[in-house]
């Protein structure tokens, strides 16, 4: 594992980097787009420290939170947590609502479709 930089001596667990190239992803759309961290911490309706840990690629963030990164940075959740373009996401934590089974049969003929992209 990567230490984070600026971290002296042995590195902690928390300081440990563990998603590199999704903080790079947030941190690259975030400057090209203009967005601080505060607006991005106030978007998820979360602390800045707790955002910090997604933008510093300590955590990779639940579903709730990523779906919300990826909306503020006009990305898909696949792209947002894989680095590739229409890359359907391999599981959904993000369902907001129940669904009936005919709008759950449709989401699956979707994402089937999607992964064959």
């Amino acid at each position: 594992m990567k230490k984070a930089k600026g971290s002296i001596g042995r590195p902690s667990v928390r300081n440990t980097i563990k998603h590199p190239e999704l903080a790079e992803r947030i941190q690259t759309l975030m400057a090209k787009r203009g967005i601080t961290r505060k607006d991005m911490s106030t978007a998820l309706g979360c602390s800045e420290a707790t955002f910090g840990n997604y933008y510093n690629g300590w955590r990779e963030p639940p579903g709730k939170y990523a779906d919300k990164i990826a909306d503020k940075l006009g990305i898909t959740i696949g792209y947002l947590l894989t680095g590739k373009k229409n890359e359907a996401p391999q599981f959904i934590e993000v369902i907001k609502s129940p669904l009936d089974p005919n709008e759950l049969e449709t989401l699956r003929h979707i994402l089937e479709k999607l992964q064959q992209i």
